[in-house]
């Protein structure tokens, strides 16, 4: 699913439940912090970039994300 396709209402409705008024999410994709404005109501969504270390099991995987989604990774 497309980044700007995501829907964040659950987590949104969630969070008021749980009163929490503010959230930082981590991730390596810059698309979502662009979007921020796509995520509901009354909580303050803030996104930073989320550092992965990089081995031998995971280093297909960062090369696809890092192509595919243009994921923002340490070589």
């Amino acid at each position: 699913m497309p980044p700007t396709e995501r829907d964040f209402t659950l987590c949104a409705d969630m969070f008021k439940l749980l009163n929490v008024e503010r959230v930082r999410l981590l991730d390596q994709q810059p698309e979502k912090s662009r979007n921020s404005d796509r995520k509901p109501g009354s909580i303050s969504w803030n996104a930073c970039r989320l550092i992965v270390g990089r081995n031998p099991k995971n280093a297909h995987y960062l090369d696809t994300k890092a192509a595919k989604m243009g994921h923002l990774l340490n070589n």
